[in-house]
């Protein structure tokens, strides 16, 4: 009799771990902390806007500031998105944008559809290649410009071009995040019954 309910008793135990773990695995919040993604309601905003994955610009940004808005680097680029405010003011400028000063650029809205304009016309101008769209992010476009030139057309070697280490490293850091970004989104979706989009 007691070995019965001893057996039901671990039976139950082993439900609720299970139950625990589905809601574990259901939850959000889980998702949230192994994928943590900041400012998720402006990404979305945006990728509609723009016609990007927001978990690609999302892995630019845990590149670029560690989805810390007030980052500022040695060479002076600010906010989430990291940007030069020279290039942050042409592209107010293009976009007709109300842009007062480089402290606008701590704005998380603003630093975002700044930083998302820029990749989407970086991505136009590289006809759509990752690799060369972010080498100009990160190093410009002028070195860009002059590493395509040495491409021929493998994909592995796209990376191989870029003379900049920190650039190259860049690039594989962001490619790497967004892959792994893809993949848990695709299996949560999976594990909430969602249905996929197919990116």
């Amino acid at each position: 009799m007691k070995k019965k309910k001893n057996n039901k008793h671990i039976l139950l135990c082993v439900l609720l771990f299970l139950l625990l773990a589905l809601l574990l695995f259901i939850g959000d919040w889980f998702w949230n902390a192994i994928t943590p993604v900041t400012h998720g309601d402006l990404l979305e905003k945006y990728a509609k806007e723009y016609k990007v994955d927001p978990l690609f610009v999302a892995a630019i940004i845990k590149s670029e500031s560690s989805f810390n808005p007030l980052a500022v680097s040695e060479k002076g680029a600010i906010g989430l998105m990291q940007l030069m405010p020279a290039t942050a003011e042409e592209m107010a400028h293009e976009l007709n944008l109300d842009y007062v000063n480089v402290e606008d650029l701590y704005n998380p809205e603003i630093n975002i559809q700044l930083g998302y304009y820029y990749i989407v016309k970086l991505l136009k101008r590289y006809n759509g290649n990752t690799v060369f769209a972010l080498s100009a992010y990160n190093a410009g476009t002028k070195n860009a410009d002059e590493w395509i030139k040495n491409y021929k057309g493998d994909a592995d070697r796209a990376a191989a071009v870029i003379a900049f280490p920190e650039t190259r490293k860049f690039v594989k850091e962001v490619s790497r995040t967004y892959e792994t970004l893809k993949r848990a989104r695709k299996i949560k979706r999976i594990l909430q019954m969602r249905d996929t989009d197919g990116k």
